[in-house]
């Protein structure tokens, strides 16, 4: 059951590490080079986690192949999932992104608005493309990209929604910035790539259908990313430490004890 969680982990994971060493590497500059700098070993070893233990692009494939294979085995109802999401987007219903007076309700909102992005782009390619899905490895990674995002960006939410719970929201504030920051990301990124994916199976009339599905389920109100992501630096560089842990790792442990 947790053959997929797995493989989006392990993808998303050394991603980030590689990102975060490299740019760690462009802040020393040329003396990121030198031996003499830890960063240096660093670099070297980050690059070889996203080859072993499978490699980024095998666990892309995993994560879209198994879900796909569940749903024709009938553990998920894709297929149905998929014509009932047609039929909402044709009639027009669906809870507007503006009926939210609660930020962490839109947010969740928006993440559902994602997974039926997910879903539209998924199930529209099992539905043209069958068995020759397996073939097309870009369709399906990045079918694959959109469910990682998806299931990072909820993965924050809950545990910053229990945090929440337990503690004083203004605590929380640092937390509730970082899933701004991911939620916006999201609906960016599954727009992107989802238009990608379509445009690889499908086109003209079909293909601009889908097109206005995907823009309207992945519509979302701007936000001052910028500002988001140096509030969030600075409560890192003030804490001097990984800033969840100092604040709340003792919390949760004892929740979860």
């Amino acid at each position: 059951e947790y053959a997929v969680e797995c493989a989006i982990l392990k993808v998303y994971g050394s991603e980030i590490a590689d990102f975060v060493v490299d740019e760690t590497l462009q802040i020393y500059g040329g003396m990121g080079y030198s031996e003499e700098l830890p960063i240096a070993r660093a670099y070297r070893d980050s690059r070889v986690n996203r080859i072993y233990e499978g490699t980024s692009e095998i666990n892309r494939l995993l994560t879209t192949g198994m879900l796909l294979k569940r749903a024709m085995g009938g553990r998920l109802d894709l297929m149905g999932s998929a014509i009932k999401l047609q039929q909402e987007l044709m009639n027009g219903t669906g809870k507007s992104n503006a009926d939210f007076s609660d930020e962490m309700e839109e947010m969740n909102h928006l993440i559902n608005n994602a997974k039926k992005a997910w879903l539209l782009v998924a199930g529209s390619a099992a539905q043209t493309l069958m068995a020759k899905l397996e073939e097309e490895q870009e369709i399906m990674m990045l079918i694959a990209d959109i469910a990682i995002e998806i299931f990072i960006t909820e993965s924050s939410l809950l545990r910053t929604r229990v945090l929440i719970d337990h503690h004083k929201k203004e605590k929380c504030e640092i937390l509730i910035s970082m899933c701004r920051v991911l939620v916006a990301e999201l609906m960016e990124n599954t727009y992107r790539w989802g238009r990608e994916a379509l445009a690889g199976f499908n086109k003209d009339e079909v293909l601009k259908m889908q097109l206005a599905g995907l823009k309207n389920l992945t519509r979302s109100k701007a936000i001052n990313l910028i500002e988001e992501r140096r509030k969030i630096a600075r409560a890192f560089l003030d804490e001097g430490d990984y800033y969840i842990n100092r604040k709340f790792k003792l919390e949760v442990n004892k929740k979860t004890e």
